[in-house]
């Protein structure tokens, strides 16, 4: 095994030395500096876009991408908060008492909701120039949306206090939102089908915060008025259990004739590494 040499440090003399004096001809003069700057500002004003090019707010950010409702719920902490933005259904098929709201939680851990809202399948979306842009393919168009930030400190959300990391607590607090959220509209709201839907690890919030609310809805001192109209639950990619999920992907890959019997071999072991560093993420 050969070792790397440490390159010798330049000696104080050597560094004391007065560095070359380039030659005269080769200095700027002060007209030279001028020219180059004005054409260096020519060149940006050329490039840039004129004032009349850009145009106006009300393309931009047009008024009906603002949320029907948008702000910041209470949840069981008092000094905590959730961020939500809600847009009532552009076209549904349904009254508006029977129009289902799809509830929106975003993975990471610790994204923002805003991403699928921004990004995916929101009622518009946030082009490359940062223009807002109407989505043809959103879910808005039959369905309510809701988004919040979950959990606490997740996109916009903020407390003060210690931030939960068990999913009964960030079940228990999006509920206290959700609950909010419901409470501070019209009394048909509750009749409205509710589905939770997320992606990634917000396969894990889907489905402990669909869990607490069937649980509070049997809860004996919750009464009627209070209980939430939970139809269904929808994962993306949900990320739900993931050591178990992790040690399938190899068996997974192999059936679809993706990989051979060696490369299943290699990717079991890397499964297994990688399984035992999110043990504590179950």
């Amino acid at each position: 095994m050969h070792k790397l040499s440490i390159p010798e440090l330049h000696s104080s003399r050597n560094l004391e030395q007065p560095a070359l004096m380039a030659p005269s001809s080769a200095l700027l003069t002060l007209p030279s500096l001028l020219f180059a700057f004005l054409l260096l500002l020519l060149l940006l004003l050329l490039l840039s876009p004129t004032v009349s090019s850009i145009p106006p707010p009300e393309i931009l950010y047009p008024k009906q991408a603002v949320p029907t409702k948008s702000g910041y719920l209470p949840t069981n902490s008092s000094s905590s908060s959730l961020f939500f933005a809600f847009y009532e259904a552009q076209k549904p098929l349904t009254s508006p008492s029977s129009t289902p709201i799809i509830l929106w939680l975003q993975g990471g851990p610790g994204c923002s909701s805003m991403i699928g809202h921004l990004f995916e399948f929101g009622p518009y979306l946030l082009s490359s120039h940062l223009h807002l842009l109407p989505n043809p393919f959103t879910w808005n168009r039959r369905f309510a949306l809701l988004f919040i930030d979950s959990p606490i400190a997740a996109g916009f959300s903020h407390s003060s206090s210690p931030i939960p990391r068990d999913q009964n607590s960030i079940a228990s607090n999006l509920y206290s939102a959700l609950q909010s959220f419901l409470s501070s509209q019209p009394p048909f709201f509750r009749s409205r089908p509710l589905f939770l839907s997320g992606q990634s690890y917000g396969g894990k919030f889907v489905v402990s915060s669909a869990r607490h609310i069937l649980l509070q809805n049997q809860n004996p001192i919750v009464p009627p008025s209070l209980r939430i109209n939970l139809a269904g639950i929808s994962i993306g990619n949900g990320m739900i259990h993931p050591v178990v999920q992790i040690r399938v992907h190899a068996a997974a890959a192999y059936s679809f004739g993706l990989i051979n019997e060696r490369q299943r071999a290699k990717l079991e072991k890397m499964q297994e590494i990688k399984s035992y560093f999110l043990r504590d993420c179950t």
